[in-house]
């Protein structure tokens, strides 16, 4: 499957129409009211929480979350 490039602007437009489509107008503002945008460096966060840690060992961190969660 290809993925086509769109601008932030474009993404944000589809976004929404997206939204209007799925939710209808009143649905599509309280999703808005109730978006957070977060805090912080992800990347740096990123970096730091799997330094040194393969994708077998983050997968079974992953795993085992689901597990406590159920």
């Amino acid at each position: 499957m290809k993925t086509a490039y769109r601008t932030g602007h474009e993404v944000v437009q589809q976004g929404f129409a997206a939204l209007l489509h799925k939710l209808g107008a009143g649905g599509a503002v309280q999703f808005l009211l109730q978006y957070e945008t977060g805090t912080g460096d992800y990347t740096a966060e990123r970096k730091r929480l799997f330094r040194n840690k393969g994708m077998e060992e983050i997968w079974e961190g992953l795993k085992q979350e689901a597990r406590r969660d159920s």
